[in-house]
């Protein structure tokens, strides 16, 4: 093989090269750009996380006064009478109940 033969081998390979990284680096800028892990989404996951940590937080909150809720009407007795005359409109043996109507 003269080197002019070799000269031609070798510039076919580095553009058969050349070409071949060129399609690499688009097919994997493509998937960073729009794929399924793209930047944009990625984004789109961020948001969604701090939405239910936000969520999260609000359940936790509810569930904490649920539970002194629970606790009060396990243990105090004031807060379970005082939860029957309010939500219930119930009265003691003896007692009157009067409704005050608005004006």
């Amino acid at each position: 093989m003269s080197s002019t033969q070799k000269n031609k081998i070798n510039s076919l390979i580095t553009v058969i090269g050349i070409i071949f990284l060129s399609i690499v680096i688009a097919l994997i800028s493509y998937d960073i750009l729009f794929g399924t892990y793209s930047i944009n989404s990625n984004k789109k996951i961020s948001n969604v996380v701090v939405s239910k940590e936000k969520e999260l937080t609000k359940i936790n909150i509810e569930n904490t006064e649920l539970i002194e809720k629970i606790d009060s009407i396990k243990n105090d007795e004031s807060y379970v009478e005082n939860m029957a005359r309010e939500e219930f409109g119930l009265i003691k043996e003896g007692e009157e109940y009067f409704e005050i109507e608005p004006e």
